[in-house]
């Protein structure tokens, strides 16, 4: 009996002794943002920002996503999109935009020159873009849209059509 008492001891103290089991450090996911521009494969990772921000005392916060193409030192493309910030609500997976002329966001080239800056904005004219909210602080997202090109008599000078369009991994850094 006492040589039972004893095992039964030993193991008790042996699983009490166990190390506990540390948890892996997660590894961070990879942040990508790229889309095809007239049939071109473009990465605009040279600059990420996914923020939220309340614009005005009380209102609603805004979700900004901008992904940004370096062309030259001095040059870039850029896609934007502004929306009301819908993974604040703790209940909202997803949810898809049309993309049209009355949508707050465009897709911009821009061209820094010494004594001056000058900038073209593009408007989304038709396309589509889902946001898809991964864990609490994460998104990821599909997007495709046309934009027209106009001379300085408003006259359409050219129609181009962004396809493939997608993000992924944008950690959101939330402001107020």
């Amino acid at each position: 009996m006492k040589t039972l008492i004893s095992i039964v001891a030993f193991s008790l103290l042996f699983v009490a002794c166990k190390k506990e089991d540390v948890p892996p450090v997660p590894t961070p996911l990879p942040v990508s943002f790229k889309a095809s521009v007239a049939g071109t494969e473009k990465n605009f990772n040279d600059q990420i920002i996914c923020r939220s921000e309340r614009m005005v005392a009380g209102g609603n916060h805004l979700l900004n996503i901008l992904g940004n193409h370096k062309i030259s030192a001095d040059s870039f493309t850029q896609v934007r999109f502004t929306v009301l910030d819908f993974t604040r609500d703790g209940i909202t997976e997803s949810k898809t935009f049309a993309l049209n002329s009355n949508f707050t966001g465009n897709f911009i080239e821009w061209k820094d020159q010494p004594n001056s800056t000058h900038g073209k904005f593009h408007f989304f004219q038709s396309g589509q873009l889902k946001i898809i909210k991964t864990g609490t602080d994460y998104v990821s997202g599909e997007f495709q849209f046309t934009y027209f090109t106009f001379d300085q008599y408003g006259n359409k000078t050219g129609e181009y059509n962004i396809t493939n369009g997608e993000f992924k991994n944008l950690k959101i850094n939330r402001v107020n």
